[in-house]
C-alpha cells in the first residue's frame, strides 16, 4: 500500500482521488493535478463532505493552475474554486497540509499538460520523499 499512489490530471485526478480515497488499504497516496471535481460528473465532493469514512492515512495532493478553464458546459464550477472547496473539506476532516495533504496553486497557468509537467515534481517528493 504505501509504495502504490495513482495520479492524475483534470479527469484523471479526479478518478485518482476517488480511487485511494475508496481504496486506502490499496493506495498510499494519490496526485489530483487540475481535478475535475465538478458535481456534473462526480458526487465527490459532497461524499467526503458527508462522509464518515476519512483515509487519514492516504496522502492527497491536490493542485490548480490560476487561469483553469474547460468546456462550456462546465463553467459553472470553476476548478479553481472546487479546488479550495475540496481543500476545506478534507482540512476539516482532520487532513493537514504537508502531513497527508499538500496544495499548490500555480500561479499562471492553465488547464494544460505543460504546466502540469512544470510542477510534476512537488508531489512526487511529497509522496515518495525522493
Amino acid at each position: 500500500r504505501v509504495d502504490h499512489i495513482i495520479a492524475g490530471s483534470s479527469m484523471g485526478g479526479l478518478m485518482s482521488f476517488q480511487m485511494a480515497y475508496e481504496n486506502p488499504n490499496v493506495f498510499g497516496g494519490a496526485i489530483c493535478m487540475s481535478s475535475a471535481f465538478h458535481r456534473k460528473l462526480s458526487n465527490i465532493l459532497d461524499k467526503v463532505k458527508d462522509s464518515e469514512h476519512v483515509p487519514l492515512n492516504v496522502k492527497f495532493y491536490i493542485d490548480t493552475g490560476e487561469f483553469e478553464v474547460v468546456e462550456e458546459e462546465y463553467k459553472d464550477e470553476n476548478i479553481v474554486t472546487l479546488y479550495k472547496e475540496m481543500l476545506e473539506i478534507l482540512k476539516q476532516k482532520g487532513y493537514r497540509e504537508d502531513v497527508n495533504l499538500k496544495s499548490y496553486f500555480h500561479k499562471g497557468a492553465k488547464h494544460h499538460e505543460i504546466y502540469w509537467a512544470e510542477r510534476l515534481n512537488i508531489p512526487l517528493k511529497f509522496l515518495l520523499k525522493k
